[in-house]
């Protein structure tokens, strides 16, 4: 079991949230495999790991490459990793709830998903999307760090979740999900903190026609202050 967060503690993850956020968008900027940011990925990649141990003895990495062979911009095939620390649960360990997110960042260019960027396109540093994911995830790696919980939790860092390799065979969580297929993993949950950084008071233009669909008609509100749960029928979730 795990008390209420006190004050002091609230405070702490206000102060962490800010800085993860700065460092992965400000310090590192853009991350992905396109036009010289590869090694601005990596570097994302390591300081994530290296948060990871601050508070867990094991980081796991589940590596694989992307080709250049089926991505011919890139300027060579790259190695990329998802991390994944957790902890054990006490009661049903065989049962596991997944806490994830990505943090690569969207190469802009003018292209979409049937094309690849372009050279000397400028990126984005990816504050909101996902850097804001990626702080929360890591504020409650830190939070529930040493507490007895009844189930295993796993904290997971995906990468290449950004076109053109989302809805690919090289896509993060995909490779995640495929290994855990593999090994029978029982996965009563899945949470995602995605683009959580945007506030906003005005709501949005009902010309729009993602506002009558991602809006209208899934009963969310019509700005942004606050975080929204997206999930399936409460009957198929399993806390």
């Amino acid at each position: 079991m795990y008390s209420p967060a006190s004050d002091q503690e609230l405070e702490l993850l206000r102060r962490e949230l800010r800085a993860d956020i700065e460092h992965i968008a400000n310090t590192i900027g853009e991350r992905h495999l396109w036009n010289g940011r590869a090694d601005w990925l990596s570097q994302t990649e390591t300081w994530i790991a290296a948060e990871f141990r601050k508070y867990y003895p094991t980081v796991t990495r589940q590596s694989y490459v992307v080709p250049r062979a089926v991505f011919g911009q890139l300027s060579r095939d790259y190695e990329v990793s998802n991390l994944e620390v957790q902890i054990e649960g006490t009661v049903e360990p065989e049962k596991v709830i997944v806490i994830g997110a990505h943090y690569d960042s969207f190469p802009m260019s003018s292209w979409d998903r049937e094309h690849q960027p372009v050279p000397g396109a400028t990126g984005t540093p990816g504050a909101n999307d996902n850097g804001s994911g990626i702080a929360a995830m890591l504020a409650l790696a830190r939070y529930f760090c040493g507490r007895s919980l009844k189930r295993t939790v796993r904290f997971v860092a995906f990468v290449n979740e950004e076109p053109p390799f989302f809805r690919t065979p090289y896509m993060g969580s995909r490779k995640y999900a495929e290994a855990c297929r593999e090994r029978r993993d029982d996965i009563l949950l899945m949470i995602t903190p995605e683009t959580m950084g945007c506030y906003q008071e005005k709501p949005e233009p009902k010309d729009r026609p993602s506002y009558w669909v991602a809006w209208l008609f899934s009963g969310m509100p019509q700005d942004a202050q606050g975080v929204v749960f997206l999930s399936e029928p409460v009957s198929k979730m399993c806390f």
